[in-house]
C-alpha cells in the first residue's frame, strides 16, 4: 500500500530539507510556475493596514529587565541581552492573541503555515531565494548575516548585500505557533530596523507574518511566500 497524505508529505519534507542550494531553488521555481499557473497567489504586497499586530511594546517604557544569564539590566523591549546574547523574551504566551479555531478557519487571510509548509524569502535587490522551515525549531528560528557572535543566526542571508544594506548579524526572529498554524516574526533589536508592509516593526513586538507580505531589513527589501505541498486537512 502507498502512503497516505500526512505520511508522504513528512516524508517530502524530509528529501527537501537534504537537498542543496540550487536543487531547493529549482524545486521552489517549480512550485511558484505551478502556483501561479493555478491562480494560488494572493496579491504580491498586503495594504499595510492589514498588518495583524499581537501586542505592541510601549517604546517609551523605562523599566529594565535584568537578563537570567548574565544578570546584567537591560531595556525593558530588548530582546536579547547586550552582554552575553541570552533571549530575555523567552515565553511568547504574552505576545498570543486570543485563541483561534486550531482549523485555522478564524485565521487572518493567508496566515495558515502548516507543520510541512515552506517559508520562502526573496531578495527583490538580486532575486536569491531562501527556504526555510522554521516550524522545525522550538524556540525562535533567527534570520540575519553572518556566522560569527555570540548568537548565530539559523538562516545566513549570505553577503555582501544584506551587509551593505545594513541587515544585523540576528535581525529578525520568527516563531512558529502549531496550535493556530501561523508564524509571528519580531525584530531582535536590530540596529537599522525592520518595516512589515511598511510598518515599523519594533524589538519585543510581534506581527502574524502571512503569505506575500514584504519585509524591509534595514534597507533589504524581501518578498514572502508560503508553500504548501499539501494542506494537512486535505489528505485522504
Amino acid at each position: 500500500m502507498g502512503l497516505d497524505g500526512g505520511s508522504a508529505l513528512a516524508q517530502l519534507a524530509v528529501e527537501i530539507a537534504l537537498l542543496n542550494d540550487a536543487d531547493q531553488l529549482s524545486l521552489f521555481r517549480a512550485l511558484e510556475t505551478w502556483e501561479q499557473s493555478n491562480d494560488g497567489l494572493p496579491p504580491a504586497f498586503p495594504d499595510p493596514d492589514e498588518v495583524t499586530v499581537i501586542e505592541a511594546t510601549n517604546l517609551r517604557a523605562r523599566e529594565q529587565i535584568r537578563c537570567p544569564n548574565c544578570g546584567k539590566l537591560n531595556p525593558s523591549n530588548q530582546v536579547m541581552c547586550y552582554a552575553c546574547g541570552q533571549f530575555i523574551v523567552l515565553n511568547h504566551n504574552k505576545f498570543a492573541t486570543q485563541p483561534l479555531n486550531a482549523t485555522g478557519d478564524n485565521l487572518p487571510p493567508g496566515s495558515y503555515f502548516g507543520p510541512h509548509s515552506l517559508l520562502v524569502f526573496k531578495i527583490k535587490l538580486s532575486g536569491e531565494i531562501f527556504i526555510m522551515r522554521p516550524q522545525l525549531k522550538p524556540d525562535l528560528f533567527l534570520i540575519g548575516r553572518g556566522v560569527n557572535g555570540v548568537v548565530k543566526a539559523d538562516r545566513d542571508l549570505g553577503a555582501p548585500l544584506p551587509a551593505m544594506l545594513g541587515v544585523s548579524r540576528v535581525h529578525l526572529g520568527l516563531m512558529y505557533d502549531a496550535q493556530r498554524c501561523l508564524l509571528t516574526v519580531m525584530d531582535m533589536g536590530s540596529s537599522n530596523g525592520t518595516l512589515h508592509n511598511g510598518q515599523p516593526l519594533y524589538a519585543g513586538e510581534t506581527h502574524i507574518l502571512r503569505h506575500g507580505d514584504e519585509l524591509l531589513l534595514g534597507r533589504l527589501p524581501l518578498a514572502v511566500t508560503f508553500h504548501h505541498p499539501i494542506r494537512e486537512n486535505d489528505s485522504p
